[in-house]
Formats: structure tokens, C-alpha cells, sequence
């Protein structure tokens, strides 16, 4: 079954919000209902990335302005949309159809704040990846960038870890 969920932010960035909704196999259309990206996580821990998305590819303005509008929407105190993310529930993973780049730039904005997002990233094509976005904060920074410089990926999420900072 496929899901779009148009991401919303209820800052406090932990409380990330989407709008499930979509079409079954069948063709039927699904019920449209809210959820957190925590609600997501609690059906299925993983995001997983098939071998047919494109690499982490944000630059410094993606990563700007996604920062700057969820800045803007918590002082205002206000519900944003961050777009789509498509899934498809397979096993105990969410496999992602669409919006890989705004969920890892999420993840690592979290990762930056010193909070645990409560799902983690895998990547098909990329088995490497799950283990330097979880330790993207924490490692030593001459260490993480010589990593970085080896992996265009990589590379891609330490700048945009770079911005958030």
C-alpha cells in the first residue's frame, strides 16, 4: 500500500506532522488522517531507501530553507507543510517513494540539536550511510569530514550538518 504523507511541522521539531493519505492496489482511496513522524515510526522504525532514489544530493539553499521556514512556522507558533513523503509499509520498514532529501536533512537537524530522531535511515544502495547519520554530531570533525570527502553521499550530508550548525 502506498502512503503520502505532506509533512508538517508543529514545532517543537520532535513533533514533526503529516497527512496520511493515498491509494491502495486496489485503487481505493485511503482515509486522510494526521500523523506524526513518531506515529510513523512507532508502525515501522526504518526508513529505507531503495536502490532507484537518488543520492543525498541538498545543497546549502534546500538545507536554508527548510531550516528558515521551520524557524519561522515555531516562532509563530504555526503548523507548516514540508510536502510529501511517500511510503509503502513492507514488512516493518517504511520503503520511500518520495522525499528522501527532506527526511535525512530532518534527521540530521535533529542529530544537530542533540535529540534522537526515534527512526533511523537505510539506504539499498548505501549500507554505509545508517552508520554515519547516526554518528554525524558526534564524532570528531576532522575524522567525519576525511570520511565525508570519500562519498559524495557522504559528503552531500556533512554540508548540510554544516549549515544546520
Amino acid at each position: 500500500m502506498l502512503t503520502a504523507v505532506p509533512l508538517y511541522a508543529n514545532i517543537p521539531i520532535t513533533s514533526v506532522k503529516g497527512l496520511a493519505m493515498g491509494t491502495s492496489s486496489d485503487n481505493k482511496n485511503l482515509p486522510v488522517c494526521k500523523k506524526t513522524i513518531g506515529e510513523l515510526s512507532k508502525d515501522a522504525k526504518t526508513f529505507f531507501i531503495p536502490s532507484y532514489q537518488r543520492g543525498y544530493r541538498w545543497g546549502e539553499n534546500e538545507v536554508k530553507q527548510l531550516f528558515d521556514d521551520l524557524w519561522g512556522a515555531m516562532k509563530a507558533n504555526k503548523e507548516y507543510c514540508l510536502q510529501p513523503l511517500v511510503v509503502m509499509k513492507k514488512g516493518n520498514q517504511w520503503r520511500v517513494i518520495d522525499g528522501q532529501q527532506r527526511l535525512t536533512t530532518l534527521y540530521i537537524l535533529l542529530k544537530v540539536l542533540g535529540q534522537e530522531p526515534g527512526f533511523s535511515l537505510e539506504y539499498e544502495t548505501r549500507p554505509g550511510s545508517k552508520g554515519f547519520l547516526a554518528n554525524i554530531a558526534t564524532v570528531k570533525e576532522e575524522k567525519r569530514e576525511l570520511e565525508a570527502r570519500k562519498n559524495p553521499d557522504y559528503w552531500h550530508m556533512w554540508k548540510a550538518k554544516e549549515k544546520l550548525e
